[in-house]
């Protein structure tokens, strides 16, 4: 916080969202991802929707339930409902991997970890709800 000010509520998702994750490249970026499917990216600096990514699955929309930047910046990761984990590449703007039956199916928030160092390492709570990387 630079200044203070009344709070900004950005109202783009129409679920309720369930994580949020600031980017360590760029500290006005964060992305937020909810149960409407949707991982979107934002600027802190200007309070606007930067891009809006639809994770889908065998053409079904499936819920997020956890969002997290990769340590280099250039990816989001987004563990969903359907025990999915998908991969999003920030500049490209698409989905450029997914990682069947290894994120917990919870209706709760799911833990997603990336490594600080090394920007290929992520670990989340796997499918039976133990710890996996």
């Amino acid at each position: 916080m630079q200044k203070e000010g009344s709070p900004v509520f950005l109202r783009y998702h129409q679920g309720s969202v369930r994580g949020v994750s600031f980017s360590p490249r760029d500290r006005y970026l964060f992305c937020s991802g909810a149960y409407d499917g949707k991982v979107n990216l934002y600027t802190a600096q200007h309070m606007e929707l930067l891009m809006c990514y639809q994770i889908a699955s065998m053409g079904m929309t499936r819920n997020i339930n956890a969002v997290r930047f990769t340590s280099d910046g250039s990816r989001i990761l987004a563990a969903t409902t359907a025990r999915r984990l998908a991969v999003i590449d920030v500049e490209r703007g698409e989905q450029v991997m997914t990682y069947d039956n290894c994120a917990y199916d919870t209706k709760d928030r799911a833990s997603l970890a990336a490594d600080p160092i090394c920007p290929n390492m992520a670990v989340c709570s796997s499918a039976n709800g133990k710890v996996g990387q």
